[in-house]
Protein backbone atom coordinates (compact mmCIF):
# COMPACT_ATOMS: atom_id res chain seq x y z
CA UNK A 1 0.00 0.00 0.00
CA UNK A 2 2.83 2.55 0.51
CA UNK A 3 4.37 1.41 -2.77
CA UNK A 4 1.63 2.48 -4.41
CA UNK A 5 0.99 5.66 -2.93
CA UNK A 6 4.67 6.75 -3.27
CA UNK A 7 4.81 5.35 -6.90
CA UNK A 8 7.78 3.04 -6.03
CA UNK A 9 7.62 -0.58 -6.06
CA UNK A 10 7.05 -3.07 -2.91
CA UNK A 11 11.09 -4.55 -2.68
CA UNK A 12 11.81 -0.40 -2.33
CA UNK A 13 10.20 -0.01 0.65
CA UNK A 14 11.07 -3.23 2.07
CA UNK A 15 14.75 -2.13 1.15
CA UNK A 16 14.07 1.23 2.95
CA UNK A 17 12.45 -0.32 5.81
CA UNK A 18 15.95 -2.51 6.39
CA UNK A 19 18.44 0.42 5.76
CA UNK A 20 16.54 2.31 8.24
CA UNK A 21 16.72 -0.74 10.98
CA UNK A 22 20.53 -0.88 10.11
CA UNK A 23 20.47 -3.98 8.78
CA UNK A 24 22.38 -3.00 5.27
CA UNK A 25 25.67 -1.59 4.30
CA UNK A 26 25.34 0.05 1.35
CA UNK A 27 29.09 0.23 0.77
CA UNK A 28 29.72 -2.61 -1.24
CA UNK A 29 31.86 -2.95 -4.01
CA UNK A 30 30.55 -4.72 -6.77
CA UNK A 31 34.24 -5.96 -8.19
CA UNK A 32 36.50 -6.39 -5.17
CA UNK A 33 39.24 -7.89 -7.30
CA UNK A 34 39.43 -4.41 -9.14
CA UNK A 35 39.96 -1.88 -5.72
CA UNK A 36 43.36 -4.06 -4.71
CA UNK A 37 44.79 -3.38 -8.15
CA UNK A 38 44.21 -0.24 -7.89
CA UNK A 39 45.59 0.95 -4.73
CA UNK A 40 48.98 -1.28 -5.53
CA UNK A 41 49.19 1.04 -8.79
CA UNK A 42 48.62 4.58 -6.54
CA UNK A 43 51.16 3.14 -3.80
CA UNK A 44 53.10 2.03 -6.68
CA UNK A 45 53.16 5.64 -7.92
CA UNK A 46 52.27 7.98 -4.74
CA UNK A 47 52.88 11.23 -6.34
CA UNK A 48 50.34 10.55 -9.25
CA UNK A 49 47.12 12.20 -9.96
CA UNK A 50 45.61 10.46 -12.49
CA UNK A 51 42.21 10.16 -14.16
CA UNK A 52 39.87 7.03 -13.85
CA UNK A 53 40.30 6.14 -17.55
CA UNK A 54 44.03 6.63 -17.48
CA UNK A 55 43.98 4.43 -13.69
CA UNK A 56 42.13 1.41 -15.81
CA UNK A 57 44.42 1.57 -18.66
CA UNK A 58 47.58 1.53 -16.51
CA UNK A 59 46.45 -1.58 -14.63
CA UNK A 60 45.25 -3.29 -17.47
CA UNK A 61 41.38 -3.09 -16.71
CA UNK A 62 40.30 -0.87 -19.99
CA UNK A 63 38.71 -3.95 -22.05
CA UNK A 64 35.46 -2.34 -22.70
CA UNK A 65 33.89 0.76 -20.74
CA UNK A 66 32.48 -1.36 -18.59
CA UNK A 67 35.68 -2.02 -16.57
CA UNK A 68 36.26 1.86 -16.42
CA UNK A 69 32.62 1.99 -14.23
CA UNK A 70 34.50 -0.78 -12.17
CA UNK A 71 38.23 1.44 -11.63
CA UNK A 72 35.46 4.51 -11.46
CA UNK A 73 33.40 2.76 -8.22
CA UNK A 74 36.45 1.18 -6.82
CA UNK A 75 38.06 4.39 -6.40
CA UNK A 76 34.99 6.11 -4.66
CA UNK A 77 34.34 3.14 -2.70
CA UNK A 78 39.25 3.74 -1.82
CA UNK A 79 37.61 7.45 -1.30
CA UNK A 80 34.88 6.85 1.33
CA UNK A 81 37.57 4.59 3.20
CA UNK A 82 39.88 7.53 3.06
CA UNK A 83 43.03 5.96 1.13
CA UNK A 84 42.45 8.06 -2.31
CA UNK A 85 41.40 11.59 -2.69
CA UNK A 86 39.54 12.86 -5.96
CA UNK A 87 40.73 16.27 -7.20
CA UNK A 88 38.03 18.48 -9.62
CA UNK A 89 40.21 20.60 -11.82
CA UNK A 90 39.94 21.73 -15.57
CA UNK A 91 41.94 21.45 -18.96
CA UNK A 92 42.38 22.99 -21.99
CA UNK A 93 43.48 21.32 -25.00
CA UNK A 94 44.22 24.29 -26.30
CA UNK A 95 44.31 28.20 -26.35
CA UNK A 96 41.19 29.01 -28.20
CA UNK A 97 39.16 26.07 -26.56
CA UNK A 98 37.26 25.95 -23.96
CA UNK A 99 37.28 24.74 -20.26
CA UNK A 100 36.68 20.76 -19.52
CA UNK A 101 36.14 19.57 -16.22
CA UNK A 102 38.86 16.76 -14.70
CA UNK A 103 38.64 14.46 -12.23
CA UNK A 104 42.17 13.94 -10.97
CA UNK A 105 42.49 10.82 -8.31
CA UNK A 106 45.73 10.26 -5.92
CA UNK A 107 46.56 8.55 -3.47
CA UNK A 108 45.64 10.58 -0.09
CA UNK A 109 48.80 11.04 1.97
CA UNK A 110 49.15 9.26 5.80
CA UNK A 111 48.06 11.70 8.74
CA UNK A 112 46.44 14.69 6.67
CA UNK A 113 42.55 15.09 6.50
CA UNK A 114 41.06 14.62 3.48
CA UNK A 115 40.76 18.25 1.50
CA UNK A 116 44.29 19.88 2.59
Amino acid sequence: MIGDRLGVHERTIQRYLRELEGDVDRRVILYPEVKPQVLEHLRRYPHLRTSAYMLARAVGLLLDETNYGRVESALKSLERDGLVRREIGTRKDGDYSSSVKVTLWSLAEQGQPDGQ
